[in-house]
């Protein structure tokens, strides 16, 4: 097949507008003709700049844990437990398991980037209900492949046709054990 083919069809199975559905948590791809906001009493709430007129040591990140390829959250409950034990107002771990990284090796990285980009709405709607992070953008700690996905989210250069326009919502990002 010619590569715009190839392209189209993933860009339809695998579209980032995914990232902002706000109805649900189960994972829903989304035309690319539907608007990529929806209104209703389900919607995740919206960080604000309340955070920026607050000192730097009042504040508690909310961080989001993005596990290296072929790992499962589990792996990383340790982290998690010491970054909160350290001041995080919450840690989440992105639901990435070891059969979506073996699937990713074959269909590429496009829905475990939507997987992630999910996690990071859900740790921004997290953050801004924390009256500890009061919608500080997020720390996000991407281990290994994570935090190449990490560095794709933040990326204004497109991936896979597409830029995932997620710099705004990461206030800072850890690499660990990532390849550059």
């Amino acid at each position: 097949r010619p590569v715009r083919q190839r392209l189209a069809r993933a860009r339809a199975r695998y579209d980032c507008g995914a990232m902002l559905n706000d109805t649900t948590r189960r994972a829903r791809l989304l035309p690319r003709a539907l608007p990529r906001m929806v209104a209703g009493p389900a919607r995740r709430p919206v960080a604000s700049a309340a955070w920026r007129d607050v000192e730097p040591e009042a504040l508690a990140p909310v961080v989001l844990v993005a596990g290296g390829f072929l790992t499962m959250p589990g792996w990383y409950d340790a982290l998690a437990a010491d970054l909160r034990e350290r001041g995080a107002a919450a840690v989440l771990v992105a639901p990435v398991y070891t059969p979506d990284w073996i699937l990713a090796a074959a269909r590429g990285l496009g829905p475990v980037t939507t997987r992630i980009g999910r996690a990071l709405l859900e740790a921004g709607a997290r953050s801004a209900e924390s009256p500890e992070s009061r919608g500080a953008p997020v720390l996000y700690v991407g281990h290994s492949a994570g935090g190449v996905i990490g560095r794709l989210l933040t990326s204004p250069i497109p991936f896979e046709g597409r830029t995932l326009h997620a710099a705004g919502r990461i206030g800072a990002l850890v690499t660990l054990g990532t390849p550059n």
